[in-house]
């Protein structure tokens, strides 16, 4: 991420880059980035370029990105605080850890803590929302047999067909609710069963 009008850059690594980019945008315009020289420049020239410099398998992230830190940490125009590259990608929290946090969150916002304490929606937000509500698309049965027409194999799921295809399942069952003559219906034939 660096900015156009002045000569600050900040690296980093994502898995998912339009949800990695997204949240520093979001905790930058709240005021809340954890990094707070990302916040003061952020605070003072606005809104970054944020893009992709090196595009690399999953793990090898962590390396890359460290031969960025190496490389410009420590550099007046670095924001990067952590010298070392590091993620939580793959952790799993122990049990214990779950439970303390789940404690920590208990009754944050019961009451008076909760933000929307008080309030009610009007009658005609109501009509709003339940009118949006009807107009909603329906959700597939996951009942349902796909034919890839290319091989003539059939899948007894839309997991199933995505993941031979190489996509995200919502992704893919997106293609089929949204556009059933779109880019796939050329290679693939849904039927509920």
């Amino acid at each position: 991420m660096d900015w156009d009008n002045c000569p600050y850059q900040y690296y980093g690594q994502a898995v998912n880059f339009k949800h990695r980019s997204l949240s520093h945008l979001r905790t930058m315009r709240m005021g809340k980035h954890k990094n707070p020289r990302v916040q003061a420049v952020f605070n003072k020239y606005g809104d970054p370029k944020i893009e992709i410099i090196v595009y690399c398998s999953i793990e090898d992230l962590d390396r890359m990105e460290q031969i960025f830190l190496d490389t410009y940490h420590g550099m007046p125009f670095c924001l990067n605080i952590d010298p070392i590259a590091s993620s939580r990608k793959g952790y799993l929290p122990s049990e214990d850890q779950k439970r303390k946090q789940s404690e920590s969150m208990a009754g944050r916002y019961k009451g008076e803590n909760n933000p929307y304490y008080g309030m009610s929606h009007s009658e005609e937000t109501i009509k709003k929302m339940k009118l949006a509500w009807t107009k909603r698309p329906k959700r597939m049965s996951r009942s349902c047999i796909i034919l890839n027409k290319d091989t003539g194999i059939f899948y007894e799921s839309m997991v199933e067909a995505a993941i031979v295809a190489g996509m995200n399942v919502k992704t893919f069952r997106n293609y089929f609710v949204t556009s059933p003559r779109g880019k796939y219906a050329k290679s693939f034939s849904f039927a509920k069963v």
